[in-house]
């Protein structure tokens, strides 16, 4: 009844144990490396699914706990990449067009509420 529960309640449980001790963890490769996966959290929330399903669909590495071991790592590769160039590359080069069209608006008189169409407003 519960098999599929066993790898989340490991997560859980090494979770737990990482803000319990987490008092104790400097500046060392631990922290940069935890502060690097709450940077992209977001987006890896976004994209993990998609990426799992389409890695489902392909039967390539598959029947064996080495292929699987080796889908996983192609996986987290995958997955922290497209990430990591969503949350630190794509999107502060949106927010620089987002904030480059705004001041354009404003030094044009217009303002970003005139700017909308009639039927958002």
């Amino acid at each position: 009844m519960y098999e599929g529960l066993y790898i989340p309640a490991i997560l859980f449980l090494i979770s737990i144990l990482f803000l319990v001790f987490s008092f104790r963890i400097e500046f060392g490769l631990i922290k940069r490396a935890l502060v690097f996966i709450g940077g992209i959290s977001y987006s890896t929330y976004l994209i993990h699914f998609p990426i799992l399903y389409l890695f489902h669909s392909v039967t390539l590495f598959s029947g064996t706990w080495y292929t699987a071991a080796i889908r996983l790592v192609l996986y987290l590769i995958t997955v922290f990449s497209i990430s990591y160039l969503l949350e630190k590359k794509y999107q502060s080069w949106v927010m620089e067009k987002i904030e480059a069209r705004r001041l354009r608006k404003s030094q044009n008189g217009i303002s970003l509420w005139d700017s909308l169409p009639k039927a958002v407003r």
